[in-house]
C-alpha cells in the first residue's frame, strides 16, 4: 500500500518493523463550531504497542508513560508526543499541533465570532 510504502521510506528497518500494522487513529470531536476549535483525539489500536501520550520528547518520560488501552481514546492538546515506539535507539514519536490555536486571528473564548445565518 502507498501508507506502507511511505513509512517504509522514511524510517529505518528496526523503527519500521516494530509499527504494528493499524497502530492508532486520529479521531475528531464532534462539538466544533465557528467559534471554537476542533477537538481531536488519538484511539490506541495496537495491544503489542500501545501508543503513550507525553508532554515533552524526552525519553525518561517516553519511558514511564502510561500506555493507552488496545481501543482507547485520549484527546490531545497542542504540542503532545504520540509516542508509537519508545525502544532507545530507533523511537518514533509524532507532535501534535493544534494549528487553530496558533492562528493570530483566532477569536479568544469565542468573542467577536458571528454565528453562520440559519
Amino acid at each position: 500500500s502507498a501508507q506502507r510504502s511511505f513509512w517504509q521510506r522514511i524510517l529505518c528497518s528496526n523503527a519500521f518493523y516494530a509499527m504494528s500494522r493499524q497502530h492508532l487513529q486520529f479521531e475528531v470531536g464532534e462539538e466544533f463550531s465557528v467559534s471554537s476549535s476542533a477537538t481531536f483525539y488519538v484511539r490506541n489500536l495496537s495491544s503489542s504497542n500501545p501508543v503513550r501520550i507525553c508532554r515533552t520528547s524526552l525519553q525518561e518520560e517516553m519511558q514511564v508513560a502510561v500506555p493507552l488501552e488496545m481501543g482507547a481514546k485520549r484527546q490531545l492538546q497542542d504540542r503532545d508526543v504520540i509516542v508509537l515506539n519508545p525502544v532507545q535507539g530507533y523511537s518514533l514519536w509524532l507532535i501534535f499541533s493544534d494549528l487553530w490555536a496558533k492562528r493570530t486571528d483566532a477569536p479568544e473564548n469565542g468573542a467577536n465570532v458571528a454565528e453562520p445565518k440559519k
